[in-house]
């Protein structure tokens, strides 16, 4: 699902991870867009409302599917910047590597807005509050909201915004 916030001066649309029809499909006018990428290294990107890319990286942990496809690993986790802000990108399963994501910590001033883009919704409850805590972690540690976009499919859908202030 797409889910909008409002980040300061900038509109922000999320997409999931590996939506497909980028980039004509991430631009939209007004806003600046966040979302998945397939190619080899499944990378998020952020772009403006004029299709140009503002900053990317690759996904640093893939799951065995991932790798059945042949696509590559980054070693490129960190923060993007949108004006004076900092924006955490998290890509799916990372989320379940706090060593990776608190280490950007030590790379920035302060996080502003986590983004958690995901492929597809979660098999079962269990899975989905366990995914839940975790971004309620990551919200807590960073002290801010997170965004979380789920794709299309069969299972629960997470996605929407945890607001930091009103845990």
């Amino acid at each position: 699902m797409i889910v909008d916030y409002k980040l300061g001066e900038y509109n922000i649309k999320v997409f999931p991870e590996g939506y497909t029809c980028y980039p004509k499909c991430l631009t939209r006018k007004g806003f600046i867009s966040i979302g998945g990428l397939y190619n080899k290294k499944l990378e998020v990107v952020m772009m403006d409302d004029k299709n140009n890319i503002l900053d990317r990286r690759g996904k640093v942990v893939l799951t065995k599917e991932d790798r059945e496809y042949g696509r590559e690993a980054s070693n490129d986790f960190r923060a993007f910047k949108l004006g004076k802000y900092t924006i955490l990108p998290v890509i799916c399963y990372e989320i379940y590597f706090p060593h990776i994501w608190k280490a950007v910590r030590h790379t920035v001033d302060k996080v502003h807005l986590i983004v958690n883009i995901v492929g597809r919704p979660m098999y079962n409850q269990n899975q989905a509050e366990k995914w839940r805590g975790l971004q309620l972690s990551m919200t807590s540690y960073y002290e801010c909201d997170l965004v979380c976009s789920v794709g299309k499919g069969k299972g629960i859908d997470i996605s929407g915004v945890i607001e930091w202030k009103n845990q």
